[in-house]
């Protein structure tokens, strides 16, 4: 029976599963395949086996395969939850919550951490509170999260007065006797909170909110007089007036929102574009329109609380979109432009090219925000960690440089090797291009010519003479600099053979030549 429990459920023991995990794996990342029924087949396999080293490996090739995918953390959770290990299961969620805002995942975190506090006391009842706060500043925006507001406020509203959990929440720092003003107060706020999120949950948010206006008061009323009921039942139906047309902004949101959201599967494992199955670009369309909706700010929201749900709907559009580098750039662009400003655009860039480490539209992007904010320093260390993986490690070139007696040229020196290396050569060229036209911008243009000797060493592509070469001419005024670039071109490397390189080197000539006779006329 316990060797029956360490099985899968096709019968394939933990060290078959880890090994049908790691050939996955190796499929994308060797051959570029995802073969996505394979990898739900293997994750409904690991459901209910015991965790053990090589589980827990199958699981981490898994996230390191779709680290965004919540189905699988969520998966990895319940796994080293059911083992016992509290301190695996805070490692884990420490690595998915921020970037996977998914509410069953936070609803597994919340859970934790109530079991986690519970014998601890007053302290673990406001850790508890902190964890909550923490939920709902995450993701308190998303269309499912009603029920997370709903277990706040129970929990806020919850303790008896006299109990330990009561002077923990109401007690701790406040001046004796106002704990049950401080708790309504409380209860209150977050109720108006949760009253202007377009949720499915919103209507039953609402009509509780409603009676706990008036059940406050008629509270309020029946420890003092007539009077005193007369204007706590005015209080409570002023309240309940105001934020009424907040409720219904909410409400009429919430219809479009939902119908934005239809058909989107926010399961969908991330893939790169053209791997998803038929289904991917309908995707791709159905969440830009969704972000749109969210940018376009449909309830008048101040600019804090829009902020915070366009931040959650690009998020959450991420988890899916992972390897869709506009979704990124938009993102980091709306940052920059709309939401948390220039440095958090900057460290969504950080994301993206750690997601994404072989598109230079996000490594460029991340140069010029560098760049515009005057970080020259950093925006170098981004074209640096490029140039890097296309030239040969150090000491392998002036290996290739000594004299070795033999007729034969050296080889070509291999690139360190990178993600960047594995790009076609054109993409070479065009992060030596780059660079080198950073380099003019910010320094100098010796530095730049420093930097083309550098591209040479490498063994650079065509189009980095070209830019050398007319970077010289337009740039510099250095015509005869240029021409004994396009001739060293000719004679360092087969580019006589490469026409595009001809017809670069001709339109210079004739450019030259068309220049003289301009002159000569002009004088």
């Amino acid at each position: 029976m316990a060797d029956d429990r360490r099985r899968g459920r096709d019968g394939r023991d933990a060290a078959s599963i880890l090994k049908g995990a790691q050939q996955l794996r190796a499929k994308i990342h060797e051959q570029g395949i995802y073969d996505l029924p394979a990898f739900k087949q293997l994750l409904d396999e690991l459901r209910g086996v015991p965790m053990s080293s090589e589980i827990r490996m199958a699981y981490e090739e898994l996230v390191m395969a779709f680290p965004t995918a919540v189905g699988i953390w969520t998966r990895y959770l319940e796994a080293e939850m059911s083992a016992g290990s509290t301190d695996a299961v805070k490692a884990v969620f420490g690595r998915c919550l921020m970037q996977c805002p998914s509410v069953d995942l936070w609803f597994m975190y919340l859970k934790f951490i109530k079991k986690s506090n519970e014998a601890r006391g007053p302290e673990g009842i406001l850790e508890t509170k902190q964890a909550f706060e923490f939920t709902l500043e995450t993701i308190g925006h998303d269309i499912h999260s009603g029920p997370l507001w709903q277990e706040y406020i129970s929990f806020l509203s919850g303790p008896k007065p006299g109990t330990p959990a009561y002077q923990a929440l109401w007690s701790t720092g406040m001046v004796g006797g106002q704990e049950e003003s401080t708790k309504t107060a409380a209860i209150r706020r977050t109720y108006q909170r949760a009253i202007v999120v377009p949720t499915h949950s919103l209507e039953l948010i609402w009509k509780n909110y409603e009676t706990f206006e008036t059940t406050t008061a008629a509270a309020a009323g029946s420890a003092g007089g007539p009077s005193s009921a007369a204007a706590a039942r005015q209080f409570g139906a002023r309240v309940i007036g105001e934020q009424r047309p907040r409720f219904q902004a909410a409400r009429m949101a919430y219809r479009e929102r939902k119908r934005k959201m239809e058909g989107i599967d926010t399961a969908a494992l991330p893939v790169p574009p053209g791997k998803g199955g038929p289904n991917q670009q309908e995707q791709v369309k159905l969440w830009k329109g969704f972000l749109e909706y969210e940018r376009s700010n449909p309830q008048r929201l101040e600019a804090a609380a829009l902020t915070q749900r366009v931040d959650l709907a690009y998020m959450q559009a991420l988890m899916c979109l992972l390897h869709f580098p506009e979704v990124w750039y938009d993102y980091a662009r709306w940052q920059a432009e709309s939401g948390k400003g220039v440095e958090q655009a900057t460290l969504c860039l950080v994301r993206a090219v750690a997601a994404l480490p072989d598109c230079l539209l996000l490594h460029f992007a991340l140069a010029d925000l560098e760049e515009a904010q005057g970080n020259t320093a950093a925006a170098k260390e981004v074209y640096e960690a490029l140039v890097k993986q296309l030239e040969p490690p150090p000491g392998v070139l002036q290996q290739q440089q000594q004299p070795n007696g033999n007729a034969e040229p050296a080889a070509a020196p291999q690139p360190a090797g990178g993600p960047i290396a594995s790009l076609p050569p054109d993409q070479h060229a065009l992060v030596w291009v780059q660079y080198m036209r950073f380099s003019r911008r910010i320094e100098s243009i010796n530095f730049a010519r420093r930097l083309f000797i550098r591209a040479r060493k490498a063994r650079c592509p065509w189009q980095v003479y070209v830019a050398s070469a007319l970077m010289e001419w337009r740039i510099a005024q250095q015509r005869d600099v240029a021409r004994k670039i396009f001739e060293k071109g000719l004679e360092m490397h087969d580019f006589a053979t490469t026409p595009e390189y001809i017809l670069e080197y001709a339109d210079f000539l004739c450019s030259k030549c068309l220049q003289r006779e301009t002159t000569g006329c002009l004088l």
